[in-house]
Formats: structure tokens, sequence, C-alpha cells
């Protein structure tokens, strides 16, 4: 307590910025859009995670293992990311972790010379990882890996991500669909079904919202791309890239 408040004083508990799941689980409540002041649809402080796993090893590919080793310094808290509704933020800059494109860069690499352009960059990191306290590494990562690689594998790096949430968007809609007609989840208590919905469609939202801003982001790219003389592979650009 900041001020000294009397006997009988009346005084308000403020919960903080608490995610609609923090919420449910810590305080069996959740906040409807007639609680945000500014019109959000969705608790501003809700975020959908987005996990990468280490690639699968590829034989065919002689690059393969250096991709899994830098993958293998990376902690599964450093793996996991968070995106939010652009429309309870306001704002577009940072809507994508720097981190998760970083690791999506080194992922999707695919052509030899993006592969001797990442190997320089990562030459520093890499030699000082074993040694290195936790979380130095994906701070060196991250400040050589900002940047493009090329306008090809910044293409492939955003398609992939698009191709993720379009996925997850994919699978959160059909389990609504499927709830809404399932008899047993009528039988659960009313307060209980709407939080779970509440928390539901701000998840969609978010990945509702994200998927339009790659969208944009791809597009921006490729136009920027093309502007710098790449050129755009036949079969992609019959496929929107």
């Amino acid at each position: 307590m900041i001020n000294d408040e009397k006997k009988g004083d009346q005084v308000f508990n403020n919960y903080g910025a608490k995610s609609t799941a923090e919420l449910i689980l810590g305080y069996g409540f959740v906040l409807d859009e007639q609680d945000w002041e500014a019109g959000g649809r969705a608790n501003p402080d809700d975020v959908y995670s987005i996990k990468l796993t280490r690639p699968p090893p590829d034989q065919e590919q002689t690059y393969s293992q250096f991709v899994g080793e830098v993958f293998g310094h990376f902690s599964a808290d450093e793996l996991t990311h968070y995106v939010r509704s652009a429309t309870t933020t306001g704002q577009d800059h940072h809507r994508i972790p720097a981190l998760l494109l970083a690791q999506l860069r080194v992922s999707v690499v695919s052509l030899d010379q993006d592969v001797q352009i990442l190997q320089q960059r990562l030459q520093h990191p890499l030699s000082h990882a074993s040694s290195s306290s936790p979380g130095t590494f994906a701070a060196c990562f991250l400040h050589v890996m900002q940047d493009k690689i090329s306008w090809q594998n910044e293409l492939d790096c955003l398609d992939c991500l698009r191709a993720l949430v379009e996925h997850k968007l994919g699978t959160t809609r059909a389990a609504l669909l499927h709830r809404r007609g399932d008899g047993e989840w009528e039988r659960v208590r009313a307060s209980v079904r709407r939080m779970i919905e509440v928390y539901q469609q701000g998840q969609l939202q978010i990945l509702e919202d994200t998927l339009t801003f790659i969208e944009r982001c791809l597009d921006d790219t490729l136009e920027k791309a093309v502007d710098d003389g790449f050129q755009v592979p036949d079969e992609e650009e019959e496929e929107g890239y």
C-alpha cells in the first residue's frame, strides 16, 4: 500500500497487466470487449505463443548439420516467441519478434551463397558459444542476424511464417466450430463456457491480425526485392509468391 488507509476506507485492487489466460487460471474471471476503454475487441495483454523446433536433419543437404548446430545453442525459452494483436496495440513496429525472424532466416536457408553468408555472420557467435553464459549466444546471434541474408531467403522466411500462422489459424477455427456442435460442450457451466470462448476469440484475433500483417510484409518485401533487381521465379509469381 502506498497510501496510509484508515480502517473502514474503501480500496480497490488493481490486478495489473494480465492476459486472459492469467485471469482465468489465477482469478477465475475474464474481461470482455466492453471492459476496454480504447475500444479494442480483446485484452491488450493477450499473447499467442509461437514455438520453433530444431529443423530435422536432411541427409541430402550438406548444410543441415550447420543449421542444427545453430539451433542447438538456443534454449527452449529462446525458441518460444509471443505475438500480439495489432488492434490492441495500435502499432505495427515490433509486431513480429526480431529473434523469431532471425531464427527463421537460418531455418529456411537453401542457396549455397546464402549458407556462406550465414556461416560468415555466425562465425564469431558460434566460436564463443560453448564458453558463453546463458542468453549470450542468442543476443550475439540476433545482433548479426537482424538484416536479411538475401531477397530469396527473406521471402522464404516470411512465406514460412505465413504458412505457420495460417496453419495455427485453421486449427483454432476448426476447434471453435467443433466445440459449438458438440453436445458435451452444452453441459459445461455457462460462466466457464464464456471464459473459454473469450480466451479463444482473443487468440483468434491475434492470429488473424498477425496473418494480415505478415501478408503485408511479404508484399512490401517482394516489391522492394523487384525494385532491387530480384527476379521472381515463374512458379512463385503464379502463387502470389
